[in-house]
This record gives C-alpha cells, sequence and structure tokens, in this order.
C-alpha cells in the first residue's frame, strides 16, 4: 500500500513537543514523514532536511545577521516539497518563518493541502496576519477556543484542539496558592540568557 506523504515543518522547541506527540500517535506504517524537526520528532522521519538547533536566531541583530541564511532554507525546503508532491505539509508555531514558507509554496502554484498548528497570536499584536494566513492556509488548529473569532474567514478552516498546558492535572482545591510559575522561554539559548535573571525570584515574597 503506497504511504499517504507528509511533510512536517517546527522549528521551535515549543513547536517540536506538539509534532513529537502528533507524530508519536500516526501510523508510520500508513504515513510517511519529511521535514524539519528536533530529536525528539526525528525517529519518526524518513528525511531530516533541517535540524531544530539550525533555527536559534533570537533578537532584532541576530534575526536580522539570519536573514539569508533562512531564506536560502525556505528555497530549498520549497522546491523539496514540490519535488516530491507531498499529499499534505503541515507547519507547526514558527508563525514568520512558516507564513513565508507556505507563501513562497502557493506563489508556485503548489495546490496541495497545508495545514498550520498554533494561530500567530494575532489577539495581541500584528492582527493583519490572520487574513494572511487565511490567504494560503487550507486549515489551522487553534490552542485557544477565542481564537476562532480571529480567524472568521470562508476561505480557512479552524479546529481547536486546546492547549498542551490542559494536560496538567488540575488541583481539585479552588483556595489561593502561593505558587507563581515563571518560564524563561523554550529554546536553549534563549534559557540561557534568561535564566541568570531568574536568581531574583527567591527574593520575591508573595
Amino acid at each position: 500500500m503506497k504511504k499517504i506523504k507528509i511533510f512536517v515543518c517546527c522549528t521551535e522547541q515549543s513547536g517540536e513537543n506538539i509534532c513529537s506527540n502528533i507524530l508519536s500517535r500516526m501510523n508510520i506504517d500508513k504515513y510517511q514523514f519529511d521535514g524539519v524537526c528536533g530529536k525528539q520528532s526525528e525517529k519518526y522521519i524518513s528525511n531530516k532536511i533541517y535540524d531544530l538547533s539550525e533555527f536559534k536566531s533570537i533578537g532584532l541583530f541576530e534575526i536580522i545577521l539570519s536573514i539569508s541564511k533562512y531564506l536560502k532554507m525556505i528555497r530549498r525546503l520549497k522546491n523539496y516539497i514540490i519535488k516530491n508532491d507531498y499529499d499534505l505539509v503541515l507547519t507547526i508555531d514558527s508563525p514568520d518563518f512558516n507564513y513565508n514558507l507556505v507563501n513562497q509554496l502557493r506563489k508556485s502554484n503548489y495546490k496541495n493541502k497545508i495545514i498550520h498548528v498554533v494561530a500567530p497570536t494575532v489577539w495581541a499584536w500584528r492582527l493583519y496576519r490572520a487574513r494572511k494566513f487565511a490567504n494560503i492556509f487550507d486549515e489551522i488548529f487553534l490552542l485557544f477556543n477565542f481564537e476562532k473569532q480571529y480567524f472568521n474567514f470562508d476561505n480557512i478552516n479552524k479546529t481547536f484542539i486546546g492547549h498542551p498546558i490542559f494536560h496538567i492535572k488540575k488541583r481539585e482545591n479552588k483556595g489561593k496558592y502561593k505558587y507563581i510559575s515563571f518560564l524563561p522561554g523554550s529554546r536553549q539559548n534563549e534559557v540561557l540568557k534568561l535564566i541568570k535573571y531568574f536568581s531574583y525570584i527567591e527574593k520575591i515574597h508573595i
């Protein structure tokens, strides 16, 4: 039986966590996965084009210096996807990189289905991105139910899948708790740069 070919693209650790969760639930005898991912997902991937470690830019200055590299990556991925004619392209998080990749695919007349997982935070800033995404993606998987109203366009399907943090066990006791979570980021270099500031947390008294 011919396998259904799926190209996945996730360039951040948060997206990688979701990617590995999705792929682990898929029947590898039925599907072939290629694409961009990290160590968690690569055991499900037949042809890995780039590793997560190659996407490390944070901050405006680092991003500007990396623009040329990312444009070359996008061109290579676009050509690879078109050449192999995947049944589905699944992009996860990383809205700027993945939008530009899919936009180049559509400009090259790529007609197959493309789904994006994790909507850009249009409810927080750059609302115009919602329409831009709707113009090139067939479907978007949303982490928050309220996001549907921002992608209320006829040319894109909206599916609410829930946020990964929902899987954390809820407290039965609804009393007050003196706990605050401080999250330094998802990328390794981001965590290493920010964690030193978290040493001040112990001085905070709630």
